[in-house]
């Protein structure tokens, strides 16, 4: 991992069809792919006009490659290269994961009431409590709460974590503070991908960056700022097409 913080210039717009999120009557939308992605081992591709679902029980894994999905309206799992989950209940009041290698992020910008959306990670369930950014590392055994609040259960034991929180996912749930400025490519990723999304559905109310007077938005969550002046759809395009073809080429 590497300890930085960006604030580079990114020029972008909405409007390009990958910036779009699909929402179905279940969870499990595959939205956008990258590199080497599977289904059960078989390769599975998401497009502008296609975005397969992940069915109960399937595994959803990677190679080189980087894939998010929509756990529900407005909660999106990232999974990083080498990492795998498997989806266990796709419905939207009651979704289920685990996580079985690797890394992961969630960002959930937006949480129904009804909704209850529990991953599971080695011996502990965690639930989400509201908006925010929650990393998963399955090597280290730890949650970290980058923004928002989640319970993480254990048995009998319960533990209520905040953002700059991590927790030890194992039956003794020992909680520290961590630096939030440590972070690392699927960090990145992510925020690029949330700051895209954001933009393309003009989600201003609901998704968490912020829009300042020096025509930047930036995101507390993420640490990120993305600068949006001589915006293009064609420069959002070519991102996304680079981060293919780099995937593709490892």
């Amino acid at each position: 991992m590497t300890n930085h913080r960006t604030c580079g210039v990114l020029l972008a717009c909405a409007g390009t069809a990958w910036g779009q999120y699909v929402v179905g009557a279940r969870a499990g939308a595959i939205q956008f792919t990258a590199g080497e992605v599977f289904v059960n081992a078989q390769p599975v591709r998401a497009t502008a006009k296609h975005f397969p679902f992940l069915e109960e029980g399937q595994e959803l894994s990677t190679r080189q490659g980087r894939v998010e999905i929509l756990l529900g309206q407005g909660v999106f799992l990232r999974l990083d290269q080498q990492s795998s989950v498997r989806l266990t209940s796709s419905s939207l009041e009651n979704t289920r994961l685990d996580i079985e290698a690797g890394r992961v992020l969630v960002e959930v910008v937006k949480l129904n009431k009804e909704a209850h959306i529990r991953v599971r990670l080695k011996d502990t369930i965690i639930e989400f409590r509201g908006m925010g950014v929650y990393r998963f590392d399955l090597p280290q055994g730890q949650l970290r709460v980058f923004g928002g609040e989640a319970e993480v259960s254990a048995g009998d034991k319960k533990v209520e974590l905040t953002r700059g929180k991590a927790v030890r996912c194992d039956s003794d749930l020992a909680v520290s503070n961590f630096d939030l400025k440590t972070t690392d490519g699927l960090h990145e990723w992510s925020a690029r991908r949330s700051f895209v999304t954001f933009f393309a559905q003009r989600l201003h109310q609901t998704f968490n960056w912020e829009i300042r007077l020096d025509g930047s938005a930036y995101n507390r969550d993420f640490d990120r700022k993305y600068y949006l002046r001589n915006a293009s759809r064609a420069f959002i395009r070519n991102q996304e097409q680079n981060d293919q073809r780099q995937q593709n080429q490892r």
